[in-house]
């Protein structure tokens, strides 16, 4: 069992009783209040999450920030998100098996995956069904708010 499957096996994360399917997620998301935006972002470098916090709340969406998945996770517990931006390399376990959590715990939050590290073995990784969309580090920040806003369109 990974460490991540432990600390979900622990609790008290459980998956949402009124998490959508996929689909249904796919199919009510233009039907979401026009309240902000919940987004989670989840780096270990306090820079990223700055600037990523910076630009994103100054088109209105309303965010929380985790340095770790574990921090994520107890984030998560407390405030479901519309959408995780995740980078892949943290300190407790990698990206790609917290955007697993994030899918068990709500199947239709979309996950952006990020990394520094361009490498064919990432790219099969981004292809996992739990990755929405992954950008590549430094990341034009113009490029990632068009993404953000295909991804909620309700928004700004």
């Amino acid at each position: 069992m990974s460490e991540l499957a432990s600390m979900l096996a622990k609790g008290p994360f459980v998956a949402r009783q009124d998490a959508p399917s996929p689909f249904e997620a796919a199919t009510t998301t233009l039907n979401v209040a026009l309240d902000a935006a919940q987004i989670l972002i989840v780096d270990d470098e306090p820079g990223i999450r700055q600037l990523l916090s910076h630009m994103l709340t100054a088109q209105g969406y309303d965010l929380v920030q985790a340095g770790s998945a574990t921090e994520a996770l107890e984030v998560l517990s407390a405030h479901p998100c519309q959408l995780a931006i995740v980078d892949l390399l943290l300190p407790d376990v990698n990206g790609l098996e917290l955007a697993e959590a994030i899918r068990m715990l709500d199947p239709g939050t979309p996950v952006i995956l990020m990394t520094a590290y361009g490498t064919p073995a990432f790219e099969s990784m981004a292809a996992h069904p739990a990755i929405t969309h992954y950008v590549h580090k430094p990341f034009d920040l113009d490029r990632l708010l068009a993404l953000v806003r295909r991804i909620l369109p309700q928004q700004p």
